[in-house]
């Protein structure tokens, strides 16, 4: 499962136990975690997918597969004077799939966001204890100070929508972020802001057959950057529809055998 959870605030130290257990309960992922003078961050996650980073106050722990500058080296350290400089904007000099979470000790401030296809789910609530935050409702449930009330209209989008459109969750006052969104807290004080949005070009003077070529090609990257160096242990969810057969289908391509797929019936 894996994920990443935490909060701004004097909270217990040790609920971040508590909190972290539900995001490694069905991979066992190993367990990585920080705490500072103004909150407490924890990532569970597999080799690679864990980026901590802690100094002089500052913590930043990252849960996926970013990269800055292109570079996936040390992308929590690099990211740090990059905060410093230029603060929720610091966002915007990542890419890839992730989940972040910045805890500025010495300004009291959070930094919450998620990648620009919301690839790495991330909610938050807040009392008067401080902000939490997690990427699964258990871990979020798992902290004591955390009230997990169902809300009465989620229940009705999720019977109406068969969903609970975001930025809205089942539970009562949480909130999750929307692709390439970001929260900042500062000074008691919650900000929200988009860090980038899809830009649409409708006058282009290149052909169908070219476009065409360079989607496929965009494809077939995005798939193999996305199957690393676990392609072996990588499968393929098949709904019964064209988008996850032709996922599968360059899988095959990539890795030069049959995709290792499966499907849900009910």
């Amino acid at each position: 499962m894996s994920g990443l959870c935490g909060w701004l605030g004097d909270g217990d130290v040790s609920a971040i136990s508590a909190m972290a257990a539900p995001l490694s309960r069905l991979d066992q992922a190993p367990l990585q975690w920080r705490t500072g003078e103004k909150g407490t961050v924890a990532v569970a996650a597999g080799d690679g997918a864990s980026h901590l980073y802690q100094q002089d106050g500052l913590l930043i722990a990252l849960w996926g597969h970013p990269m800055l500058d292109d570079s996936a080296l040390n992308v929590a350290q690099r990211l740090a004077p990059v905060w410093l400089a230029r603060g929720a904007a610091a966002c915007a000099a990542l890419s890839g799939e992730f989940a972040l979470a910045v805890v500025d000790g010495f300004s009291g401030q959070l930094l919450l966001a998620v990648d620009r296809a919301g690839s790495y789910p991330l909610s938050h609530a807040s009392n008067a204890q401080g902000v939490f935050f997690a990427s699964s409702n258990d871990a979020m449930l798992a902290h004591p100070a955390v009230r997990g009330a169902l809300d009465p209209q989620a229940l009705y989008h999720y019977l109406f929508f068969h969903m609970v459109p975001a930025p809205e969750t089942p539970w009562l006052g949480w909130q999750r972020l929307l692709p390439g969104e970001y929260l900042q807290v500062r000074a008691g004080k919650q900000c929200k802001g988009s860090y980038w949005s899809l830009a649409f070009q409708e006058k282009t003077i290149a052909t169908f057959a070219s476009r065409q070529q360079a989607f496929l090609r965009t494809l077939h990257l995005a798939v193999e950057s996305s199957l690393g160096d676990a392609a072996a242990t990588t499968g393929a969810f098949l709904s019964g529809g064209t988008d996850s057969s032709t996922l599968a289908a360059i899988v095959r391509q990539v890795t030069g055998s049959g995709a290792r797929a499966y499907s849900i019936g009910f």
